[in-house]
């Protein structure tokens, strides 16, 4: 299993960061910060960045304005 904002999916074999905030339902673009097993990932990174099984994902979006 790994969690995705405290929501538990399925691990698959080679799974990439991308396919597991798919998976639970999450989208992202630049202003989204990923935290993959605490450490920050860019968001260009989480098309290639294969997840391990009981790996927690936060996925942080960043609001700006003024």
């Amino acid at each position: 299993m790994i969690c995705v904002n405290e929501k538990e999916i399925c691990f698959k074999p080679n799974m990439t960061l991308a396919e597991a905030l798919s998976a639970a339902g999450e989208e992202g673009d630049g202003m989204t910060l990923l935290l993959l097993d605490g450490r920050v990932m860019s968001f260009a990174q989480h098309a290639f960045e294969e997840v391990e099984d009981g790996a927690k994902i936060k996925v942080l979006h960043i609001v700006s304005g003024g």
